[in-house]
């Protein structure tokens, strides 16, 4: 069965630094591994809705980054309708997600945020998509006001 969304062994490990006095940190860092995600599978079909609950720190986010193609994962594979995502880069463009804040950018222009997730995922042809979805969301009127006055 080909899923929507599929994670195999999906890892995400950060390096981070050690506590020390501050001379040893500047010249003489020292890191440890963290991992965030570890050996994570999950399979979602197609029409399935999910969320993902757990304490802060759990990997909650982190997941989602990798699963969006925002972060890459240490290890493992990520299909989307059976496609590696890290082979098949322009499957990006077609993943939408949504978190319950942090989703735009409050001091810049509804326009300016459109312009700059366009750039990021490399929209073809990007001004007749953003306008396309001004008026698609009715927000022609709006799109030079601030996000935070939304």
């Amino acid at each position: 069965m080909v899923y929507k969304i599929e994670a195999v062994d999906l890892t995400k490990q950060f390096r981070i630094k050690k506590k020390s006095n501050i001379i040893k940190r500047i010249f003489m860092p020292q890191y440890t591994k963290f991992k965030a995600v570890d050996n994570l599978n999950l399979k979602i079909e197609s029409g399935e809705r999910f969320g993902l609950l757990g304490p802060n720190g759990d990997g909650k986010t982190t997941t989602i980054n990798m699963l969006c193609g925002l972060t890459y994962p240490s290890s493992g594979q990520i299909y989307i309708d059976g496609l590696d995502l890290l082979k098949h880069r322009g499957l990006i463009q077609k993943i939408g997600v949504m978190f319950s804040d942090k989703m735009l950018y409050n001091l810049l222009t509804g326009y300016q945020n459109l312009r700059y997730f366009a750039k990021i995922f490399n929209v073809k042809n990007q001004e007749a998509r953003i306008k396309g979805l001004l008026e698609q969301f009715e927000l022609e009127k709006w799109k030079d006001e601030y996000v935070s006055n939304y």
